[in-house]
This record gives C-alpha cells, structure tokens and sequence, in this order.
C-alpha cells in the first residue's frame, strides 16, 4: 500500500492515504458579502458556492434569510446530484416558464420531477415561485439521498427522540430520519419550526451536510502539502477544530498530487439559486 508523509513539526508520520471518517468543514478563502466567516452556514454555503451547487447574486450577496423558492431549489438539488440537464428535459408543468436561451427554470424542473425528487402541485402545475417550506426540503433531499446514495443515512434506533418536531403525517418520518442522521447539523433546532420556510442558507446547511456523508474532503483544500518537509501541523489542526458540522470523509493524498484550484463563488444576473 502507498503512503504518504505528512510532517506535524518535529515528528514525521507516515498516513494510509485512506478515507478516515472524520468531521471536518472545508476552509474556503473567499465568501459572499453578506455571509462572512462568523455566519452560522458559512462553511456550508461557500463550499456549495465553490462546488457549482448554489450562486449568488451579482451583487456579491448571497442572501442567506432569504426563502427557498421550489424552482430554485428544484436547480440546487440537481446540481448537489451532479444530474445531466439539456433542452431534451422537457418540463411537463404548463405554469413554468420555457426561456429558449436558458435551461432554468423549466429543464431543471423537468429532471427533477422526472427523477422523483420534487412533484407537482398538480399534474400541470408546480408553483415555480412559490416557498418551500423546512418539511418538503427535508423530505426531498432525504428521498435524492435514498435514490442516488442509498445506505448513506442511518436509520434512528427505536425510542430515539430529536428535538425537531416530527408529528407531520407527512413528512415527520423524513424530518425525524434527517435529524437523526445529522442532515440537521448547523441550525438552529431549537428555532426550527418545519412548516415555516426554509431559507437559502438553511437549505445550502442540509445539502453541505448530504453531501459531505458521500464526497470526501481533501486534506490540502486545508492548506497542507504532505511533501514531508512543510510542517502541516496547522492545516491538519484545522480540519480537526472544524470537524463540529458532521461527519465527513478526509483524504490524505499520496505525496506529490495537487488539488484543484479555487475560483470564486458563480453569480446569477437574474435570480439566483
């Protein structure tokens, strides 16, 4: 098996380049004006923002307070997914607009309704601009982790309780199984009411979390080089401190593999996602 060597200071230890279950965040250097380092789903949003998942606003703002709208996230969820969309994904909604130099909002739609992540008002309508709320979000994303990343989220042994509220007839199984596997992490519980809207951010915080249980992070998007010589005792340090979001898998590459650069967050010119 390969090693690489990862020098911590004055001692030199050699790691299994293998994926080790640890909770970590990844440390981005740029951010949305209005969601700085201090913001409870920062780490959340720019690591969306940087992954093509979520945009902003070509005013540099996120909008983090802001609600969700169901066209919007139906494009967030098929990006977290990492979905194909084309013309050819023709939108069975009549109240979704169909711009002819765009595939939002109606191709995006069409792929997740087809997919069976997002459904109709009606057969013919979908509400492309209306709220959604913590409940339907919550059920949405854990149905897409079902189909595409099954096993991915524990089921809560009996007799678990949560702090969400999850009486709903329909979606309080969803909401109880979230919570239990930590999709929840990094809001605040005790402020959440799941049938009132859910905001962007909250919304980014619930797919970061998704995301991290399938996608491992890469020890140098931290900082460190694992060249043997560079002392990486800061950057390792600083996966660990962030490991309070949720579970996630860190990679420690073999020795002389680079990671992709960073760009900067996409913007939107009309409305963003």
């Amino acid at each position: 098996m390969v090693t690489s060597m990862w020098r911590f200071g004055r001692r030199t230890r050699t790691l299994f380049p293998s994926l080790v279950l640890l909770t970590a965040v990844l440390a981005l250097g740029w951010t949305f004006s209005d969601v700085p380092p201090s913001h409870r789903n920062y780490e959340a949003v720019s690591s969306l923002a940087q992954a093509g998942v979520v945009n902003g606003y070509e005013d540099g703002t996120f909008r983090p307070d802001e609600p969700v709208l169901r066209a919007q996230f139906a494009k967030m969820v098929v990006n977290l997914l990492g979905l194909p969309v084309s013309e050819a994904d023709v939108c069975p909604f009549l109240d979704v607009e169909k711009p002819s130099d765009s595939l939002y909002p109606d191709n995006y739609i069409g792929v997740a309704a087809r997919e069976g992540i997002t459904k109709g008002l009606t057969a013919t309508s979908f509400g492309p601009y209306q709220k959604l709320t913590r409940a339907q979000s919550i059920t949405m994303l854990v149905r897409a982790a079902d189909t595409y990343h099954p096993g991915v989220l524990d089921e809560p042994y009996p007799g678990w309780r949560g702090q969400v509220e999850a009486g709903d007839p329909t979606h309080g199984v969803n909401i109880r199984r979230a919570e239990y596997a930590g999709l929840l992490a990094g809001l605040d519980l005790a402020r959440f009411t799941p049938s009132e809207s859910a905001t962007r951010a909250e919304v980014a915080q619930i797919m970061a979390n998704l995301k991290g249980k399938y996608t491992p992070l890469n020890v140098r998007d931290f900082g460190a080089k694992g060249d043997g010589s560079t002392n990486d005792r800061a950057a390792v340090q600083m996966a660990l401190d962030a490991a309070s979001k949720s579970r996630t898998p860190l990679y420690f590459p073999p020795a002389g593999t680079r990671s992709a650069s960073r760009s900067r967050p996409p913007t939107s010119t009309t409305k963003a996602t």
